[in-house]
Order: structure tokens, then sequence, then C-alpha cells
């Protein structure tokens, strides 16, 4: 029982390793950011490193730590 558990945190590990390690829509390796919004202080995530360039259009994102609990 013990190793199926700890072959499950194992491939958890490496999918989340994996996911910050991908590539946006432009096939760009993903930049890490932390948000310091009112809404997610602190709460870091990845996205496209063209996010702001217009013409790419890329709108490539994602969460990296869960969300934060309501006050």
């Amino acid at each position: 029982m013990a190793s199926s558990s700890s072959v499950g945190s194992w491939s958890n590990i490496r999918s989340r390793r994996q996911a910050l390690r991908a590539t946006c829509f432009c096939e760009d390796p993903v930049g890490k950011w932390t948000s310091w919004r009112p809404t997610n202080p602190g709460r870091r995530f990845i996205g496209c490193p063209n996010f702001r360039d217009e013409e790419k259009d890329c709108k490539y994102f994602a969460w990296v730590d869960p969300p934060l609990p309501n006050n």
C-alpha cells in the first residue's frame, strides 16, 4: 500500500514539474511570475512571455499555487 501511494505522489510531482517546464501556444518557454493583485497576492503562475504582444495573442496561463482561501 505504501508503495502505491508514493508512486502516486511521485507521478503528481513529475506532472507538476513537466507543467512548469511547458511551452505556451507560441511554442516559447513559459515564464514564471507572482501575482500581487489584491485578489491573488503572492500567488504564483506561469504564462506566455508574449502576453503583452497583441500580434501573438497567445493568452497561455496557468496557476501554480492553489486558490487562496476566501476571507
